[in-house]
């Protein structure tokens, strides 16, 4: 039987995306009309681009911060929230330094600019998921998430109507941005946790060693899932690029699922593992079920719907979107499962081991990307994402399942 708590924060941290990716589909739609596709996959272009050193920003900070107590690591949690503002500062320099050597347009580089003040955001949001997730309290960020996100929609739709122009629109996503990222670090001060500015040599010392392979495993799946968009670009252009987007903007919508169950699941694993071995399995066992049913409903109903709003609500321009869209739902089951095992492995302490999985399938990923999208176009992109995840899923569960025999041979 599935913890009674974690299905109310995993429920909160769900209700709350599927909320705002309500309130961002209709702004989706909105790019998507009112913008040619050249200018919808700049967009997606720029987004793909902000992601690319975003695990280096984290440096794993995330998961080893899920697996702290807030009472008997309060000094840990504190360099880590220091940790986070400055390399939100590092990577911001080093993210700009890149589109340069990208060589984008000047128009893209000044946008990017803009967009410093994200990195500042996911700094204090980030932070303020795992403080809550340790108290079990996933309720707040769920519902500042959903009144942040409305008032960016509507206020990026105003823009959007009036200029038309999507480096204007970038321009104001940027000021909220760095506006909200302030704003919650002020309410994680002031309600949430007692925060002074440190850097201890000692501490950060202790984070770097327990936390850089996660910053590892988070680029190595950056790589995994950006790799596809850059390489259509280059290859294929901002038109192809759009039409690939637009597949993506549903898939993104249930994916949401596995981030949410990240920050609910990996406390409840640790403290399994330590506590309940028989527990422990029993997780695996009920969340598995439990997901991989929930990922299949969603699959069936993306099949059989997914298409036909494409066509209503983004126009017969992006018809060509949904041959992708039933392609890349596969991933759905695949990707949830993978939380499982690999959630379950951080609670062994197993992340040394992740990480070579997760490389092995970042290179095998864009070596298939560049064979199948110049034969197949982006569908070829399709098939190497789902090969990737289902590979990743594979070897994952084969590797806790291996370990979770070899201790019970053991015994």
């Amino acid at each position: 039987m599935t913890d009674k708590k974690f299905l109310i924060n995993f429920g909160w941290l769900n209700i709350s995306s599927l909320i705002n990716k309500f309130i961002s589909f209709f702004y989706v739609v909105a790019l998507i009309r009112l913008l040619p596709q050249s200018s919808f996959g700049i967009y997606n272009l720029v987004w793909a681009h902000l992601g690319i050193l975003g695990g280096w920003q984290d440096l794993g900070t995330t998961p080893y911060g899920l697996l702290q107590n807030e009472k008997s690591d309060k000094r840990i949690l504190n360099n880590i929230l220091s940790l986070r503002i400055v390399l939100a500062l590092v990577i911001s320099v080093l993210t700009i330094l890149l589109t340069m050597a990208f060589d984008y347009s000047a128009e893209i580089v000044r946008t990017v600019i803009l967009f410093s003040g994200l990195y500042l955001y996911t700094a204090s949001t980030g932070f303020f998921l795992i403080i809550c997730s340790i108290k079990k309290k996933l309720r707040y960020p769920s519902i500042l998430s959903i009144g942040f996100n409305t008032i960016l929609v509507i206020s990026n739709l105003i823009v959007l109507f009036k200029t038309r122009n999507v480096f204007t629109v970038f321009g104001v996503t940027a000021l909220y941005y760095l506006l909200y990222g302030v704003l919650i670090f002020w309410v994680i001060k002031k309600y949430f946790f007692d925060f002074q500015f440190r850097l201890e040599k000692s501490q950060i010392k202790l984070i770097f060693k327990n936390s850089f392979v996660f910053s590892l495993i988070s680029f190595f799946a950056s790589v995994q899932t950006r790799a596809d968009y850059l390489i259509i670009n280059k290859l294929l252009g901002p038109t192809q690029l759009a039409l690939y987007s637009a597949a993506h903007k549903f898939y993104d919508v249930p994916l949401l699922m596995v981030a949410n169950y990240n920050f609910s699941s990996i406390p409840v694993f640790r403290s399994l593992y330590q506590k309940s071995r028989f527990d422990y399995r029993k997780k695996i066992s009920s969340d598995s079920r439990f997901l991989f049913l929930l990922s299949l409903i969603i699959l069936l109903a993306t099949w059989l719907i997914g298409g036909p709003v494409i066509k209503i609500f983004f126009s017969d321009k992006y018809l060509l979107s949904i041959p992708i869209l039933n392609i890349i739902i596969v991933n759905l089951p695949l990707v949830l499962l993978s939380s499982v095992f690999l959630n379950a492995l951080y609670a062994q302490n197993k992340q040394s081991k992740i990480v070579y999985f997760f490389a092995v399938v970042a290179v095998l990923n864009v070596i298939l990307n560049l064979i199948l999208i110049p034969w197949l176009g982006i569908i070829g992109a399709a098939i190497s994402t789902v090969t990737s995840y289902l590979t990743l899923a594979l070897s994952f569960g084969w590797y806790l399942f291996s370990l979770l025999k070899n201790e019970k041979d053991q015994r």
